[in-house]
């Protein structure tokens, strides 16, 4: 998802100064899924937050740095079949960045399906969809539109995105472990990285189960392994 068209889009808008400080980020994804099509999954104690959740979360990362304390509650729907979580809301506080929220539901019985973001800062604001999730799993492009006191004063600006998160992003995984061979260097989706993001996952159901804030450093994990 880091490489998702808007997502990424918005990582080089905020670090363009489009909406300045990042004050506040949230995320919504609210659709219906086939968890029967993972039969394996249908059984696992955890589902939605490390399956559905993980991507926001690790895009969240991205954008604004290592969140300092999750907050997390989780819950079933009454008539699932599945064993694990079906929707998680996760609240998230940066030490300089945003307070973030990710809302994730994966039992909404109806048509009407939609995943939205929209991060907002001292100077603007960008939001958008994410296509991937609308006719799950077929999906469509994503949207953007965003806006910026001091460089688009009064406007929006909508930007028109082809690609889409599947399957045009998988490049983007791809791409870095290519340039990372050629620099010799880490690659910025390494396995130390996506550690850094299991953690806040541990740090998310620990707060669910404990019913308090959580810091992922709390979770330990072996970094330079």
């Amino acid at each position: 998802m880091r490489w998702d068209p808007a997502i990424r889009a918005s990582k080089h808008l905020i670090n363009e100064g489009w909406i300045g400080v990042p004050v506040l980020a949230a995320l919504e994804v609210n659709y219906w899924e086939n968890w029967k099509s993972w039969p394996w999954l249908t059984v696992a104690e955890r589902l939605t937050i490390l399956i559905d959740a993980i991507h926001p979360l690790y895009s969240f990362r991205m954008l604004f740095g290592e969140p300092t304390r999750v907050y997390c509650v989780k819950g079933r729907s009454p008539d699932q079949k599945e064993r694990g979580e079906t929707h998680a809301v996760i609240s998230l506080e940066f030490p300089e960045g945003p307070n973030g929220l990710i809302l994730d539901c994966s039992t909404n019985p109806t048509n009407d399906h939609f995943a939205t973001f929209r991060f907002d800062g001292t100077e603007g604001s960008i939001k958008g969809t994410l296509g991937i999730w609308y006719n799950y799993p077929f999906g469509a492009a994503d949207t953007l539109n965003f806006s910026s006191k001091t460089k688009s004063p009064g406007l929006w600006i909508s930007a028109e995105l082809e690609d889409r998160w599947v399957p045009d992003a998988f490049i983007g995984p791809m791409g870095a472990l290519m340039k990372a061979i050629h620099e010799e260097a880490e690659p910025e989706n390494s396995g130390r990285e996506h550690l850094k993001t299991l953690q806040v996952i541990e740090a998310a159901y620990r707060s669910a189960a404990e019913k308090r804030p959580v810091s992922p450093q709390e979770i330990s994990v072996d970094l330079d392994t």
